[in-house]
């Protein structure tokens, strides 16, 4: 930080808010009714192909009409963060970038490796997983990116009852997880710490954030009637417990909290410990959905890993317009992700999908942390499968540790390996290799 970069600081919040507010503003007229962003996500997975390519269509249609706002909000902010960079002396955005993240135990070099183990060993298992759904839903491959998001021709699996059912069934399932989760989602209920519901001009995503003068978490998300509904709710909840535990024990505000890509072991791996409660959300569906939480779960960490190569091409050429960065993405799909077919479309086949990824405007660099948590995520799902008390145990120490040590000793601490790991990932596929047949 240097006072010199504060204009540019307070520009930058200016062009995220101006994003978030665009993102949050989209008012979508489908059939007979207007949706948010959020409230389009059911009609984008339904079973019905032509409701589900229209529902695409009309999403598409919309980030087109305002992709001129889009196409100049990003272009400011990449010459912004540029600027920035080099008024503090280095060569560009990227380093600033990554101790803006505070990674403090890991190198742009080893996040190079780690992508290209992935490429390698996973980008393949993730094809093999589409061809199989391919197969399911009764279509050729590649996907369109319309049936990409269909994981069963009856339809995804969705969770039963109202939003309040949910947080009821919460209460079940981490009162019975164990005493520590029992009293954190207890305080979670009796304060009203959450935000679920999707309404009209509500920011969208989902979070958990902190209450530090209270010493509680908060949940934000935006529930919309689909299986994310429970998957938000998990892992959001990962994240607001291991920072519930944290507030008992941290003496400094800043550890409290591990650097993201720790965070994300957390919420990514409570996805798969409430596991075995899953038949209160799914009913006769539930091995559908976990099912598709494992395919999921697989298949997200090469788009993780390409989000983080774009952002990377990107800082290390800001000159680059608009239509050039969308090229630069149309070539990262061939490689990352062969099995998608845009064919036709005037905004997700033109390179736009990045676009709705708001990660990438409003927290560069963040988003590879999600592929090297998801890679300890797996490795707590096998090791629980084989004892899933041990598994918990390991758990339970990882979120107390907190931010007392680097995140990959901490990994290792835990008994899981490094994603940076020589091997770790391949050993990864051949694990998952036995659910994935």
């Amino acid at each position: 930080f240097s006072p010199d970069i504060v204009p540019q600081l307070q520009r930058e919040n200016d062009l995220t808010q101006e994003y978030q507010k665009l993102i949050a503003s989209a008012q979508i007229p489908f059939e007979d009714g207007v949706y948010t962003l959020s409230q389009m996500t059911p009609f984008q997975n339904d079973q019905d192909d032509k409701r589900r390519l229209a529902a695409w269509k009309a999403v598409g249609g919309w980030f087109k009409e305002h992709q001129g706002d889009l196409d100049r909000i990003y272009d400011q902010l990449t010459h912004l963060r540029d600027e920035m960079g080099r008024k503090l002396g280095y060569e560009g955005y990227t380093t600033l970038g990554y101790y803006r993240m505070g990674r403090n135990c890991y190198t742009k070099e080893d996040v190079e490796k780690f992508r290209a183990a992935v490429r390698e060993h996973l980008v393949p298992l993730a094809d093999r997983i589409f061809r199989a759904q391919a197969g399911r839903i009764g279509v050729e491959y590649p996907l369109s990116y319309a049936d990409n998001a269909l994981k069963f021709r009856s339809g995804n699996p969705r969770p039963q009852g109202t939003a309040e059912d949910i947080l009821a069934q919460g209460m079940k399932f981490y009162g019975e997880l164990s005493p520590e989760t029992a009293e954190f989602f207890r305080t979670m209920l009796d304060n009203e710490l959450m935000d679920v519901l999707s309404t009209e001009g509500k920011a969208g995503g989902g979070y958990c954030t902190s209450i530090p003068a209270y010493k509680v978490p908060f949940i934000f998300a935006n529930f919309n009637g689909t299986s994310h509904d429970v998957e938000v709710f998990t892992h959001e909840g990962g994240h607001a417990f291991a920072g519930y535990l944290a507030s008992e024990t941290a003496q400094l505000r800043e550890c409290a909290s591990p650097t993201l890509e720790g965070c994300e072991v957390h919420s990514m791996s409570m996805e798969f410990f409430t596991g075995k409660w899953f038949e209160k959300f799914f009913g006769d569906r539930t091995e559908d959905f976990r099912m598709m939480q494992l395919e999921d779960a697989a298949i997200f960490i090469p788009y993780g890993c390409m989000v983080d190569e774009f952002q990377h091409i990107v800082y290390a050429n800001p000159a680059l317009t608009p239509e050039e960065r969308r090229q630069e993405w149309m070539k990262l799909e061939k490689v990352y992700r062969p099995h998608m077919d845009y064919e036709g479309d005037s905004f997700f086949g033109q390179g736009g999908f990045w676009q709705k990824q708001h990660h990438i405007y409003r927290y560069p660099f963040y988003y590879i942390d999600y592929s090297l948590a998801q890679t300890c995520a797996l490795q707590y799902k096998v090791k629980m499968d084989a004892d899933f008390d041990e598994a918990w145990k390991s758990y339970l120490k990882l979120c107390r540790l907190s931010a007392s040590d680097y995140y990959t000793n901490m990994i290792r601490e835990a008994g899981l390996m490094s994603p940076f790991e020589d091997g770790c990932v391949k050993n990864i596929v051949e694990k998952l290799e036995k659910y994935v047949k």
